[in-house]
């Protein structure tokens, strides 16, 4: 009995690597390789979606439809080849302590 079990133990130990270890081995690697790239197809999606968030900072751009301080309709197309600076934030509040400030 001692020397089957000591033969079997030399029979294992002479071959560290198995099908069985290879089968696991080769599956897990491709499970690895598989999780990376759908992360990083995650993070660059992640990252587009980041870069384009509006949180923060103006959105730029587009078409508008203004009134002026006469009541005339301006649009972008007015504008349209000319410098211009549009501002929509101020309302009549801040036009009033503008003037105070720069009576111009």
């Amino acid at each position: 009995m001692q020397g089957a079990f000591s033969q079997r133990l030399t029979s294992v130990a002479a071959q560290p690597f198995s099908w069985k270890a290879g089968l696991l081995f080769i599956l897990t690697g491709a499970g690895l390789v598989w999780y990376f790239e759908d992360e990083k197809k995650r993070m660059h999606t992640k990252r587009i979606a980041e870069a384009n968030k509006g949180v923060g900072r103006p959105k730029v751009g587009g078409s508008f439809d203004l009134v002026d301080q006469n009541g005339n309709k301006v649009t972008d197309q007015d504008l349209k080849g000319r410098y211009s600076l549009v501002s929509v934030e101020c309302g009549p509040s801040d036009m009033e302590s503008r003037e105070a400030a720069c009576p111009c």
